[in-house]
């Protein structure tokens, strides 16, 4: 006899399994923007070390691109403190529907665009917080459920609706695009389905409703 108030739901181990897919499916994402925010350090590097072999230096000139090393270092290191820290979201850390929504479509570009696919944030600031951890599972998620389901390129918009003193609802709408040439994706082990995301609203206390090409989910407002 199964005891229901020690085990978790099925629906409960489901939303887990996802959150740990999420984390893997970023691990891609993650390595791109920490390189690509070494490359400006990496140039900077370069050019000091040629103006090094030069007979005659050029104070001026070097002193200039010894700042704007130090510039791009501080860059990468906030990058990298931005990216890692997907990887252990706050459980009680509040923050606004927008800045989650500007880091998720942010961290998703490169992966939405090498299938041939674009992710455009249209949700302007907000009153409100709500629970950071919440709110970037269910938007990775969704996110990723629409990605792995699409049957060709697409566009995906998120935008909010007018909502109450108390709540704030996020809508994904998604339409096509033109061919690609790119291939999609393919993943018989980390995809995340409609039923996945169902499971995670679920666990979250998210109000979810899906259409053919469009989700809304609800959060409640926590100031």
């Amino acid at each position: 006899m199964t005891d229901t108030a020690v085990n978790p739901r099925p629906d409960a181990w489901r939303a887990d399994a996802v959150r740990y897919r999420i984390l893997w499916r970023l691990v891609p994402s993650v390595t791109h923007k920490l390189a690509g925010s070494m490359q400006p350090v990496s140039m900077l590097a370069g050019i000091f070390a040629r103006q090094l072999q030069r007979p005659n230096l050029d104070i001026p000139a070097m002193t200039k691109q010894v700042v704007d090393m130090q510039q791009a270092c501080k860059a990468a290191v906030t990058v990298r403190t931005d990216v890692m820290s997907w990887f252990q979201p706050s459980e009680t850390k509040l923050t606004s529907i927008a800045d989650e929504a500007a880091q998720c479509t942010w961290l998703l570009s490169a992966e939405f665009a090498i299938r041939g696919c674009s992710v455009d944030n249209l949700i302007a600031d907000a009153p409100g917080l709500v629970p950071q951890s919440c709110i970037r599972t269910m938007f990775m998620a969704t996110l990723f459920a629409i990605l792995d389901n699409a049957e060709g390129p697409l566009g995906v918009e998120l935008r909010t609706l007018p909502h109450g003193n108390n709540g704030a609802t996020i809508v994904a709408s998604w339409f096509p695009l033109a061919p690609s040439d790119l291939s999609p994706f393919a993943s018989s082990e980390n995809t995340i389905g409609w039923d996945d995301l169902q499971a995670v609203a679920a666990q979250s206390g998210v109000a979810l409703q899906r259409t053919d090409a469009q989700i809304d989910f609800c959060f409640t407002l926590v100031a």
